[in-house]
């Protein structure tokens, strides 16, 4: 959590806090080691050795047991625990006695708020109704219970007459007092538990691209492995398509390695640890003669090859277990896993006891088949009841909290966080259903052609999926088809290609997706090593490559699928046939009529390389090599923190001697910047590479950038008295700010921030916050600006020609001035840099002129005045002005009476 985050913590844990004690167990590793089997001895189910069945996707088994917190002993969760603890955890919180709202009130709320199952036996035994009404908000649910249907809402929308209201409200009290009155026979000693959850993950290689997004550091792993296999055995059952090499069969120690970097990208912090236990199965395969020593050295060897790999500090324990029978080593394993659990940072962690009835209420609407809601439909929930969350920010707090938990899937970034789904498992089957679609096929033999198609050339059709997700075969996608297809959008899962006219201009969307992640197509050889051609050149490849010699294969499948929903795949034809040119590993793009765009990915690197044909010019547009670079930059930092918060990346380029695509023949950019000339001794061929000519394809923008800044700094140094930059005072920073400024910009502009930052810094005591420098790894740039944005006194908008030509920065346009409107307190400053088309909703701000060739020459301590005013301006204009805030509202500002007023209305187009 962000020092805010921490702060809105513990105001929440002085009203009220509560201890929590949950362990969440991963159970990883490839297909047909015992996963499945593993997990039903340690539940205590019953197992059948001949059943061969593998998981599909995941599988979660959420508070299956419960563990004693002095003895760390296993019992089964009865089905209505999760219900009988939060009403107890409920009832504790409504007996404080120094609540200040009547007491009377808070039991209405309590009724009004929670919905009850059938509890136990005692309690049916009262007969107190056969039928309740239960109201959330103003909905009436009409609940009959039944012996088939454990409390589970059959919704009608008819309201009770008052007096039967009245009469449930009343059932509802005794069934509360009756609960309270026999807490120790019910809930027996709840709060000396702590709550387990396992998840089964699929080892086939073709789901491992959706694992990455449930992969948690709040979590603690079971990497399976059979002991009767190699290390280095080939699995012969699974093709990995993992990158530009296509299908191939890899080593046991392959699929390890794999397995431990994707738990090692999900840690929060370098130096943290997400506890790894090494569980060996199928021990009865071995011989007992040499058991323990094929055991022991099995172990040694997996350690051996992790040895200097980042992810062996993960690695806690070794054990073997022997599934078909009973093994003294499944007791040692469930005492590891309790004690191992009992070391992490977030055990017995301090919980609001005002989120009590918020997660009552999300617990009622997952046990009525609810799937997806509105964050709108949560919040007035919260509202409805006396005790509840008391503002946006710490609604968001608890939202992250539980989405960490693997309650819900929460994503707090703009595209995503208007829809909350609070079944998690809900999510991963409507993946899982895709990707195994060969069910299907004897079904509907019609749609075999599109089912094929998808699989070699990820082609995602609607027909396919309305066949999958079809009324009669999955109705709950078929309902929410839409909703589900929005979220693999906005995670880049799937995306809707672009297609271009003749003369270049957009024109309209495919009616298909692409599915990047089903690529197993290995990359043809012209592609990869394109053979020389007269009217064709290339530039340099840049290469992202990333820290610890790991990427996971899910950030290369959705980098691709944000590229294919902005340019087009390019095409080839054949026999009168086109072909999208993707693969899997590599894709290319149309970006215009000369211009094409590679990506190649190759183990732990990714290969951007930009291609022109021409007959007079034929070298790639330095410009659109940048922007190239910009948009995968910005587009790789927001998935990896969807994905991975722990994965680093550096900037390479290729030698541009070297055509293909190798791991080899990579010279750091850092290097290139410090040096105008650096060896280059790959393949036996030394010569000598000029920097500027590798750099100025995608860092062509430094020198204009010195020029602008040092000529900007020396001119408003020379133009005003000394005297007149120092009496400009910083303003103190007003109660939760961080920051006197924020700053917008493009990538290529910061060079320029950075100057004008330091000297802010330096000479004037400013607190400045600019992504560069500030960004956590990992953290994506769209929660990190709204985040700085809140927290900064002022936002300054560095206008240049790229900042207007970046959606990031007009989305941080957007949300500064959703902030100003929302907080009248965060104003914008924008600063004109050099000359640009400025968007007509910015021309009525006033801004600062620091052109070059500006008649104004004392921009520098005007700068320092709009910094340090108190008052400043949102909008300066005598009519009003609409600013589309998103699709379904705007807000219309207008100036009366010398004083801002806000006027806020819905909308379904603007």
């Amino acid at each position: 959590m962000d020092d805010n985050s921490i702060q809105l913590y513990k105001k929440a844990l002085d009203a009220g806090m509560e201890k929590v004690y949950n362990i969440r167990v991963m159970v990883v590793g490839q297909f047909g080691v015992g996963k499945t089997t593993l997990i039903k001895r340690l539940l205590g189910q019953k197992v059948d050795i001949s059943e061969s069945k593998s998981t599909e996707g995941i599988d979660v088994h959420k508070h299956c047991s419960k563990i004693s917190l002095d003895k760390g002993e296993w019992t089964q969760q009865h089905d209505d625990s999760d219900q009988l603890y939060t009403l107890h955890r409920l009832n504790k919180l409504l007996s404080v006695p120094d609540q200040k709202t009547d007491i009377n009130q808070e039991q209405d709320d309590f009724v009004e708020i929670i919905y009850l199952r059938e509890i136990t036996s005692e309690i049916d035994a009262t007969k107190i109704s056969s039928q309740l009404y239960i109201t959330m908000g103003a909905e009436i649910h009409h609940v009959e219970h039944s012996d088939k249907a454990r409390g589970i809402a059959a919704v009608s929308r008819s309201d009770p007459t008052p007096s039967d209201s009245e009469k449930t409200k009343d059932a509802m009290r005794k069934i509360i007092r009756l609960v309270n009155e026999n807490a120790d026979k019910l809930v027996k000693d709840i709060e000396k538990y702590a709550a387990l959850s396992i998840w089964d993950f699929a080892g086939q290689f073709a789901f491992y691209t959706t694992h990455q997004m449930f992969l948690t550091s709040r979590a603690i792993y079971l990497l399976v492995i059979d002991l009767s296999q190699q290390i280095t055995d080939l699995i012969q059952d699974d093709k990995c398509f993992f990158d530009a090499d296509g299908i191939k069969l890899r080593p046991v120690l392959d699929l390890i390695q794999i397995w431990m970097n994707s738990i090692h990208s999900s840690v929060p912090s370098p130096d943290a640890i997400v506890p790894v236990i090494l569980v060996g199965t199928h021990v009865d395969k071995l011989s007992e003669k040499s058991r323990k020593e094929v055991i022991d050295k099995y172990f040694k060897e997996v350690r051996y090859m992790l040895r200097e790999k980042p992810t062996i500090r993960h690695l806690m324990d070794d054990i073997a277990i022997d599934n078909t029978q009973p093994d003294p080593m499944l007791e040692e394993l469930k005492k590891r896993i309790f004690e191992v659990s009992s070391q992490q940072p977030h055990w017995g962690e301090e919980r609001p006891a005002r989120w009590l009835p918020l997660e009552q209420a999300i617990m009622t609407l997952k046990t009525s088949g609810t799937k997806i809601v509105s964050l709108s439909l949560i919040e007035e929930i919260n509202m409805s009841g006396s005790v509840k969350i008391e503002d946006r920010d710490e609604l968001e707090l608890f939202l992250k909290f539980h989405h960490a938990m693997g309650t819900i899937l929460y994503f707090s970034v703009e595209d995503l966080r208007e829809k909350i789904v609070l079944d998690p498992q809900w999510m991963i089957d409507a993946l899982k259903s895709l990707i195994t679609a060969e069910t299907f096929i004897k079904k509907n033999p019609a749609i075999t052609s599109k089912l094929y198609e998808f699989i070699k050339t990820g082609k995602l059709t609607h027909e396919l999926i309305d066949v999958v997700w079809s009324k009669e075969n999955n109705p709950e996608f078929h309902d929410n088809k839409d909703h589900i297809l929005r979220l693999m959008e906005q995670l880049n899962i799937i995306a809707i290609p672009r297609i271009y006219s003749e003369e270049g201009a957009e024109t309209k969307e495919e009616h298909y997706f692409l599915a990047p992640c089903m690529l197993q197509q290995e990359t043809p050889e012209e592609i990869i090593s394109p053979k020389p051609n007269t009217q064709m050149e290339s530039s340099p490849a840049l290469c992202y490559v990333f820290t610890g010699n790991f990427l996971p294969s899910a950030i290369f499948h959705r980098l691709v699928a944000a590229c294919i929903a902005h340019w087009p795949v390019a095409k080839k034809k054949k026999e009168h046939i086109e072909e999208n040119l993707i693969f899997c590993g590599c894709c290319i793009f149309q970006l215009d009529k000369q211009h094409k765009l590679t990506l190649h990915f190759r183990e732990h690197v990714i290969f951007l390389r930009v291609t022109r044909m021409g007959i007079k010019d034929k070298t790639p547009s330095s410009k659109l090599c940048i922007e190239m670079r910009e948009f995968i930059t910005r587009n790789l930092l927001k998935i990896i923190g969807y994905l991975g918060q722990g994965l680093k990346f550096e900037y390479f380029i290729q030698c541009p001697e070297y055509n293909g695509v190798s791991i080899n023949s990579l010279i750091p950019v850092s290097e290139l910047k410090e040096e105008s000339e650096v060896p280059c001794e790959f393949d036996d061929h030394h010569h000598v590479i000029e920097s500027y000519a590798v750099l100025d394809f995608w860092f062509d923008d430094q020198q204009k950038i010195d020029s602008m800044e040092d000529t900007c700094l020396s001119k408003s140094n020379q133009t005003m008295p000394e005297e007149c930059l120092t009496s400009v005072q910083k303003r103190a920073l007003p109660p939760r700010t961080k920051y006197h400024a924020f700053f917008s910009y493009a990538s290529p502009d910061i060079r320029w921030v950075k100057k004008i930052v330091e000297k802010l810094e330096k000479d004037h005591g400013y607190i400045c916050c600019e992504y560069d420098r500030d960004n956590t790894p990992g953290t994506p740039l769209i929660q990190f600006a709204d985040d700085s944005i809140r927290h900064a006194y002022k936002t300054v908008l560095v206008m240049t020609k790229n900042a207007f030509q970046s959606g990031f920065v007009l989305h941080e346009i957007q949300m500064a001035m959703t902030h100003a409107c929302n907080e009248k307190r965060k104003y914008i400053v924008p600063v004109l840099v050099e000359d640009c088309d400025i968007p007509g909703y910015l021309k009525v701000l006033n801004y600062v002129d620091a052109r070059d060739n500006s008649k104004s020459n004392i921009w520098w301590p005007k700068l320092l005045m709009e910094l340090a005013f108190e008052g400043g301006q949102v909008i300066s204009m005598s009519c009003s002005y609409i600013f589309l805030i998103n699709r379904m509202h705007i807000i219309v500002r207008s100036r009366l009476s010398g004083e801002l007023q806000y006027h806020y209305s819905s909308i379904f187009a603007v």
